[in-house]
């Protein structure tokens, strides 16, 4: 083989391989960034600008640390050829935007459950169904299940007021949110027995029968996102389902949070999983919950790693 068809053989696996640089879908969250120097980063993209500095405008990189979380900025041109592709791409598709946290959590402040004003609230709940006011009164408990935040989990302080719920619609003679609790029972019973499938069939039929009661959504919405069989995997589902709670709930339920955080990872969303599961860790702290199983969640999304139940 001559020296010219060598030449000509080399730049051409040269170009194939920079096209697969340049044209790969790349997953957005923490990666292993380069410098011309052979020095490597482990962070996540933040921005890409033209700035000015003494007298010169250079092109600079903003970058999101992985070990602590601090931003900082490197130029363009000190990173390594194809870094510095991935990181026009990213500003070119405006990839951060569409994963910046106002489209993932809100900008209010963080919650903290009130028992007193919860105890208030289904007071007055109990009030209102002595006078007859039933629906009224299921206004107020569903209020105070707000209020309550993550402790109106059934398993928890909610027990009380989610009965109280029930027989207020059964005065009504709407015994459908019986019917559900019954069915979030069953469900939580198959999931512990590794029946899967079954849970998820029951949870289905507990959303159906009471709609507006958000932990038979949760519970869902959290199988689907960290079964261990995959065949009951729905990664997306659960981020729409997640969502909702949350958003209904105003983001008050570190556990609905911790749901969603749980979903993103599922569906591959790892820069949204960790804001959740931050913000989730967050709120644990000043309620005092544990936060052990989050912490081991932030390990999963760290490594782009979704989290499966044990």
């Amino acid at each position: 083989m001559s020296n010219a068809i060598k030449v000509a053989v080399v730049a051409a696996v040269f170009a194939a391989a920079h096209c697969l640089i340049t044209n790969a879908v790349f997953a957005y969250g923490p990666r292993t960034w380069q410098n011309d120097e052979g020095k490597k980063l482990v962070a996540t993209f933040v921005d890409l600008k033209v700035v000015e500095k003494n007298g010169e405008k250079i092109e600079v990189v903003y970058l999101k640390r992985k070990s602590d979380q601090k931003q900082f900025e490197v130029p363009l041109k000190t990173l390594s050829k194809p870094d510095q592709d991935i990181a026009r791409r990213y500003a070119k598709e405006n990839v951060p935007k569409k994963h910046e946290a106002k489209n993932v959590l809100p900008a209010d402040d963080l919650w903290v459950s009130d028992l007193q004003k919860a105890n208030q609230l289904a007071f007055v709940a109990g009030q209102l169904a002595k006078n007859g006011q039933y629906k009224k009164a299921i206004q107020s408990v569903d209020q105070a299940m707000l209020v309550l935040g993550t402790e109106s989990d059934p398993a928890k302080t909610g027990s009380d007021y989610i009965f109280d719920r029930v027989d207020y619609f059964a005065a009504l003679g709407n015994h459908k949110p019986a019917q559900a609790i019954n069915a979030y029972e069953s469900a939580w019973e198959a999931a512990n027995r590794g029946q899967y499938k079954l849970a998820k069939a029951a949870y289905h039929k507990a959303v159906k029968l009471d709609p507006h009661w958000l932990w038979s959504q949760n519970n869902l919405a959290w199988l689907l996102a960290t079964c261990p069989d995959p065949s009951v995997r729905d990664g997306k589902e659960a981020v729409r389902i997640a969502r909702k709670c949350c958003k209904l709930s105003k983001w008050h339920n570190s556990c609905f949070i911790n749901t969603l955080a749980a979903a993103y990872a599922e569906a591959g969303h790892f820069e949204q999983a960790v804001l959740c599961a931050e913000r989730c860790l967050l709120l644990e702290k000043r309620e005092n919950h544990d936060s052990q199983q989050t912490n081991t969640m932030l390990k999963h999304f760290y490594s782009n790693q979704a989290y499966r139940q044990q």
